[in-house]
């Protein structure tokens, strides 16, 4: 069971907590987790720079210390705590960042400090759905001394080690084993789980994977064990998984040494949910956007551009978030924000100059005549389009459109088609008639 024990909260993003309302011993620690996380994430979870508060940067997710759990969540205006939990467990379903496949997820997070928990028992349930297909293997190359030839005789290994031994040879051979780099990095993830959940659902999954993962070695996990990951064809399954488990041990968390049981995190940045929410929910949407899935190219990885060349090597790659490709060149450029767009009036109309600078440049080097900065949809805020001035030719526009995530995401699912419609520039009114998203089975 969770052996963290003491108070729990709820904040959003950007929400302030009074130090006061904090016990000395869990703020000391609290800023301890977050000093050690910023030597790998490099930013801290919470700004410290006030004496009276700390505030919650853009991360959302699970910070554990003794004595001490917050339940971080995403701002989203006009949506209370359980409803903005509800919310990001679709985004993070939909951005690719849980391992569900059927559950209805909506029904997890319900109270507070369920959206850790929601998130246990989604990576349990998965991952033992996994190992009843199989658990992962692979060949590993072993030499012994046997009874009989198996694989390649190792003839000098064999005249040396064995010249007592008639009766035994030495050999080389590979070995079909479960105690793969993989397997490491799951049985280390459950090991952890285990002691955070208080689901009894959650922990017997847990401890039912950890039997199923008795042959494998139980090691600490660093990077280099993710790096000696080889997905293969029927091991690729688990990618989705693994990148949970890459989560929990490694991005920005201070290493879970033994017996340290009572720190821990987990956390996804924000702008990058968003970004990942909007691409992906581009391509399961995509029956109803008159769009073809593989056209959706993120961070524009089958096309590159380059801002610049020192005359000997390009220099300065440049990384829209989205690229919607075109027949013969990009069709359509799309970047998020996750950030609230302002109101007001004036010569950027709230945009930062800097967001419009960057596609600018997005647009010159992709020849491309549209682009799109994305934004959540806040109160205010009116989609707009811009036609570039200068050099560039007198079609090419920036527009600015919004995704509202105020409503029920999994409950209002045709309002999601008809932003991104919008975002892609469809005209109809296609999107607003009642359609369910495809979700991969």
């Amino acid at each position: 069971m969770n052996e963290t024990s003491g108070s729990a909260r709820s904040i959003t993003e950007h929400e302030p907590i009074e130090r006061k309302s904090l016990s000395p011993a869990a703020c000391s620690a609290l800023q301890r987790l977050d000093e050690q996380r910023a030597e790998k994430a490099g930013q801290t979870i919470f700004d410290w720079s006030r004496r009276a508060t700390l505030r919650a940067r853009s991360w959302v997710g699970v910070v554990q210390v003794p004595g001490l759990s917050i339940e971080i969540l995403p701002k989203i205006e006009g949506l209370q705590h359980a409803e903005a939990r509800r919310n990001l467990l679709f985004m993070l379903d939909m951005a690719g960042e849980l391992s569900s496949r059927q559950r209805d997820l909506a029904s997890l997070a319900v109270g507070p400090g369920s959206l850790l928990e929601a998130l246990i028992l989604l990576f349990s349930e998965r991952l033992l759905a996994e190992l009843r297909v199989g658990l992962d293997h692979a060949y590993t190359p072993r030499e012994e001394s046997a009874g009989f030839v198996r694989g390649k005789l190792l003839l000098r290994e064999h005249l040396v080690r064995n010249a007592a031994h008639k009766e035994r040879v030495f050999i080389a051979f590979d070995d079909f084993m479960s105690d793969t780099p993989l397997n490491r990095i799951f049985k280390r993830t459950c090991r952890i789980l285990v002691g955070r959940t208080r689901g009894r659902v959650a922990e017997r999954n847990l401890r039912a994977a950890l039997l199923a993962f008795d042959d494998v070695q139980d090691v600490e996990i660093g990077a280099h064990h993710f790096d000696q990951v080889q997905l293969s064809r029927l091991s690729d399954r688990f990618e989705t998984l693994l990148g949970f488990c890459r989560i929990v041990l490694l991005d920005g968390a201070p290493s879970p040494h033994a017996g340290d049981r009572s720190t821990f995190s987990l956390l996804f940045p924000m702008e990058k949910v968003f970004e990942r929410f909007v691409a992906q929910a581009l391509r399961r949407c995509s029956p109803h956007l008159e769009l073809e899935p593989w056209r959706v190219d993120v961070q524009g990885r089958s096309a590159p551009r380059w801002l610049a060349s020192d005359g000997s090597r390009e220099r300065f790659r440049l990384r829209p978030d989205i690229v919607i490709r075109g027949d013969d060149r990009p069709g359509l450029l799309i970047d998020t924000k996750w950030k609230r767009l302002r109101s007001e009036r004036g010569n950027s109309d709230g945009v930062s100059p800097a967001d419009m600078y960057q596609m600018v440049a997005y647009a010159t080097a992709y020849s491309c005549d549209d682009s799109v900065l994305v934004f959540p949809r806040v109160s205010g805020a009116e989609p707009r389009r811009y036609l570039l001035q200068a050099a560039a030719p007198a079609s090419r526009t920036i527009r600015v459109e919004l995704i509202d995530l105020s409503r029920d995401l999994w409950t209002h699912r045709e309002g999601l088609i008809a932003d991104l419609r919008r975002v892609l520039g469809r005209t109809g009114d296609r999107g607003d008639q009642a359609a369910q998203v495809a979700r991969p089975e």
